[in-house]
């Protein structure tokens, strides 16, 4: 669960490798310089981020709410458990009792399978060779500028204690680099977190008279195709410090043939319909692929289901390429999504593990 994204067509910029390069999201014919310079800003902000960690693999966090799923990353001690909020939060979102004969049909998860269970994503992380390894670098992508303030500590704590993690806070999940608002009362999560709020559609302007009574604010997007390849070929930039051996994958950095492995990326998308939009845009530019893992949770399913298979069908032939070995999790994972555990202090959190 994540904060909705309803977003218009734009088009996306067409380098993912440079730190300078974006292209217009909005209607209008132009962009000012400053917000042309703020995108760039972030950018750079990411390369020099992953430059100075030396990111040997990636997690990238998308629809991030809280955080909770980075710091189960570097955390997993403190996540190894069941929740003890989350019968209550079943009750909540009524997955309290066992599934009904239509709901298994559906594969609906429902009742002690959903409240009274581990967090899943722990062993993948350890699997992957992701988790508590603080050579993986965590960047989180989250609209809500409600969750900046504990974002920003939250980023605080885990680098002082070693964790590689940035937050692109106030910033939504696109298909192109640009500027949006996001309706702050438009409800949804039934309470929790402010899952469900809606951000407008990409070039939409503030209402002057919601902004003033903080109905609404200004929020960045970001083209995730983009950042996948930007990421990916940063991180093979790391690795290239120790290794000569040449990769060719095509399309300008945007795709292909590799000669040697990719580098590690695991993604989770959980951006509350947006997917319908952003999935084909990650297919167009080949960037589904550059990802080793991703946590992809469909939603609005009961109205989309035709859309939804038809994507889940390009997803497929997709796969099917000899360079794509990306593997699709259907794993939502929503333990301690209140969290409740404390930051870390000034301890490290690069040598703990999950035992």
């Amino acid at each position: 669960m994540a904060i909705v994204y309803l977003i218009a067509t734009v088009s996306p910029s067409s380098d993912a490798t440079s730190p300078t390069s974006s292209s217009p999201s909005t209607p209008e014919a132009s962009r000012s310089e400053a917000d042309v310079g703020e995108i760039n800003e972030v950018w750079v902000q990411i390369r020099d981020f992953m430059q100075l960690h030396k990111c040997t693999g990636a997690y990238l966090d998308v629809g991030s709410n809280i955080g909770v799923q980075i710091r189960k990353l570097y955390e997993p001690h403190k996540y190894a458990g069941k929740d003890p909020h989350m019968k209550a939060l079943a009750a909540r979102f009524g997955l309290l009792n066992e599934p009904t004969v239509a709901e298994l049909e559906a594969g609906v998860v429902t009742g002690p399978a959903f409240w009274n269970t581990t967090s899943e994503v722990l062993p993948i992380f350890n699997i992957t060779s992701v988790a508590p390894h603080c050579g993986v670098c965590a960047i989180g992508v989250e609209p809500n500028p409600k969750h900046t303030p504990r974002l920003n500590d939250l980023q605080a704590s885990l680098r002082a204690a070693g964790a590689p993690v940035l937050w692109l806070h106030e910033t939504a999940a696109d298909i192109a680099d640009g500027f949006t608002t996001i309706n702050l009362h438009s409800g949804g999560g039934m309470g929790v977190n402010d899952v469900g709020m809606k951000v407008k559609p990409v070039g939409s302007k503030v209402s002057m008279f919601f902004e003033r009574r903080g109905h609404e604010a200004i929020v960045a997007t970001i083209d995730m195709s983009r950042l996948i390849w930007f990421v990916h070929n940063e991180l093979k930039r790391n690795g290239d410090a120790s290794s000569d051996e040449p990769e060719s994958i095509g399309r300008g950095g945007m795709g292909g043939v590799r000669t040697k492995p990719k580098p590690k990326i695991v993604m989770k998308l959980d951006i509350e319909g947006a997917e319908y939009r952003v999935v084909p845009h990650l297919l167009d530019h080949d960037a589904l692929c550059a990802l080793d893992l991703v946590f992809l949770e469909w939603h609005e399913t009961d109205t989309r289901a035709k859309e939804q298979n038809m994507l889940v069908a390009r997803i497929n032939r997709s796969l099917k390429k000899p360079e794509c070995d990306t593997v699709i999790s259907p794993i939502d994972d929503e333990t301690f999504l209140y969290d409740g555990m404390e930051f870390p202090t000034d301890e490290s959190v690069c040598d703990k593990s999950l035992e």
